[in-house]
């Protein structure tokens, strides 16, 4: 009896390491698909440094806006990854380091609920928010008074609606290089992701 109750219960903890064992495995694979669709959505982006007066222009912010709409869809835990492998260049693919910069300061910017204005002289989000970009002034360029306010959000806007637009434009870089990784872990830290719409 003793030897038979015994048997049982080795059968039943196989069969729940079986099942934990294919849970974990699914939940591997769809981990590393994710990080491979993020990927995917970032070296598809058009380069947003380096857009031009063109009739493309709005088709390529609309673009852009897609891709982000996609990307924030997956785990922050993969996006946070792929930030990190991309900043790193680790993924074995080539990209141009102004697209790779310039596509990872769009997603941070977008991912995180950041103010809509942010003081100009705040020591540790200015260093991030600007991140070598050449960020605008509240209130430029129709009010001329300087503003001790930066646009936080930049380059994104929000719509009438609440929808994200990429509004802003690539007019140069300036001041210390942009760190994706420290943005990110900071902006995580300090403001959270935003809440997305299913």
């Amino acid at each position: 009896m003793i030897t038979r109750t015994y048997y049982c219960f080795l059968i039943l903890i196989c069969i729940s390491c079986c099942a934990c064992q294919q849970r974990a495995n699914v939940v591997v694979q769809n981990t590393n698909d994710s990080k491979e669709r993020i990927i995917d959505l970032l070296y598809s982006m058009p380069d947003w440094s380096s857009f031009a007066a063109s009739d493309k222009e709005s088709e390529w912010r609309c673009a852009i806006e897609r891709s982000m709409e996609c990307i924030v869809k997956q785990r922050p835990e993969d996006i946070e990854a792929v930030v990190i492998a991309l900043t790193n260049n680790d993924l074995g693919r080539p990209i141009d380091s102004g697209a790779r910069e310039s596509a990872l300061y769009l997603l941070t910017k977008y991912f995180f609920d950041l103010p809509d204005s942010v003081r100009r002289d705040d020591p540790h989000f200015g260093a991030f928010v600007s991140g070598g970009y050449q960020q605008p002034f509240w209130g430029e360029p129709l009010n001329p008074q300087p503003s001790d306010q930066l646009k936080g959000r930049w380059p994104w806007s929000v719509d009438a609606d609440g929808k994200w637009r990429l509004t802003g434009t690539f007019e140069g870089a300036m001041g210390p290089p942009f760190d994706p990784v420290k943005s990110f872990q900071y902006f995580r830290e300090h403001f959270g992701v935003r809440r997305f719409e299913d």
